[in-house]
């Protein structure tokens, strides 16, 4: 009895060593399957991030690394060495991310273009024109309708398209739009500014200022009416900046590549020419409103042409008062690219010009007098006295500007005997 309770006890005591032996393992056994599923789900996980991505963050990431998709790849292998199969896994991903977002800055192009026609639609088809005249109207809303036209006829011609980047691009380069970027838009931003000096002054008016904000909440809008005659210039410039992050994104070559490019080179050039035309309008409105300001003097009256401007004298550079000297009358200056008027003010804003010097005739010096203050001196070589005419300026900056304008002009003019 006494041996078979012992070997009973030490059974005991050995299982329970076993026990304890066992457990352990048994835990640590657990404890890497746990470690091993953790990082499954993490692997899992990480790949559902990669595939769902969200658009913002694959945007974040591609503005972080080249555009193409070598340089991509390249920023995310970075110097250490890959395996074949995980290099062309890798490739996939970028591809399919590439791919990703070209077909979002797609969608971007047609969802805002959409919404710049709903844009349209409510200025045109709201009831903003009703309590201003015919002239008003034509004044501040210019041809908006045949642009609304044009453009609904280009969302057609890009939804036509599907998400195809190559075709979207191609509808750019029709001769529809090139009558409707071209001449459309030119003769609607040429005339923007003064469509927005009439608003204004249609809205002194507190019965049509009352009524455009009762437009404005008909159609639960937060935009006034000076915000919507601004959007066709805002889009006339954003659609280059669109086909550009189309390009970015666009893994093509060759022909399909020299579409997308030629696209982007054409909203260029329509934008340039399109600046080019509202600067040279804002030149002809500036010297127009300058010939309204002048009167001859009496006694060059014969000899000055204060008429035509800018055919006579060229572009109007800058204007500015002076003072003659000693005698501290004031006088103000019209520099043109090809002349200089002295005149000297009259009541209610009008001017008197006394003289006319062209620039190819002129010669400038520049001194301080005794009080520190900086004098300017005009030489003219058709003056047969040859008299210095001296003025003084309010300031060294406005000397130094109007010294370097004059010589940069004199310049010009020598380099081009026949715009003299």
């Amino acid at each position: 009895w006494p041996s078979e309770k012992f070997s009973s006890y030490e059974a005991n005591i050995n299982l329970q060593k076993f026990a304890s032996i066992a457990v352990p393992n048994r835990n640590q056994e657990e404890s890497q399957q746990e470690i091993q599923c953790s990082q499954e789900d993490q692997s899992q996980s990480d790949t559902s991030v990669v595939s769902n991505s969200t658009k913002q963050d694959l945007l974040n990431k591609q503005n972080q690394t080249g555009t193409s998709e070598n340089d991509e790849i390249a920023s995310r292998v970075g110097s250490y060495p890959v395996s074949s199969a995980k290099m062309k896994e890798l490739k996939a991903t970028v591809t399919s991310e590439r791919k990703l977002l070209l077909g979002y800055k797609i969608q971007e192009l047609i969802k805002t273009e959409r919404s710049y026609v709903n844009d349209l639609s409510d200025l045109i088809q709201n009831s903003w024109k009703v309590m201003m005249s015919v002239e008003e109207s034509r004044e501040i809303f210019l041809n908006i309708d045949e642009i609304w036209k044009f453009q609904k006829l280009f969302l057609r011609s890009l939804e036509s398209c599907g998400e195809n980047p190559v075709r979207i691009c191609a509808s750019f380069k029709t001769k529809d739009c090139l009558y409707g970027f071209e001449k459309l838009y030119s003769e609607y931003i040429c005339s923007y500014d003064r469509a927005i000096i009439a608003l204004q002054r249609a809205m002194q008016d507190p019965f049509t200022r009352n009524f455009l904000q009762e437009c404005r909440l008909e159609i639960s809008s937060n935009l006034n009416l000076e915000s919507y005659l601004i959007k066709p210039l805002q889009r006339l410039l954003k659609y280059k900046l669109l086909l550009e992050e189309i390009l970015k994104y666009f893994d093509g070559v060759g022909k399909d590549r020299g579409i997308i490019e030629t696209a982007i080179e054409f909203m260029s050039k329509i934008s340039a020419q399109v600046n080019e035309s509202r600067k040279l309008h804002e030149m002809k409105v500036k010297i127009q409103n300058i010939e309204k300001l002048l009167v001859p003097h009496k006694k060059s009256s014969e000899l000055l042409c204060l008429t035509n401007l800018q055919e006579h004298y060229g572009d109007f550079v800058m204007e500015g008062k002076f003072y003659r000297l000693w005698i501290k009358k004031e006088r103000h200056l019209f520099l043109f690219e090809k002349a200089l008027l002295l005149a000297k003010p009259r009541p209610r804003h009008k001017y008197t010009v006394k003289a006319c010097i062209q620039l190819n005739h002129i010669h400038v010096n520049i001194h301080n007098t005794k009080d520190d203050v900086m004098m300017i001196t005009f030489m003219s070589s058709l003056n047969s006295k040859n008299k210095p005419v001296q003025y003084l300026a309010e300031s060294s900056t406005i000397c130094y500007q109007w010294i370097k304008e004059i010589n940069q002009r004199i310049k010009l003019l020598n380099k081009d005997p026949s715009s003299k």
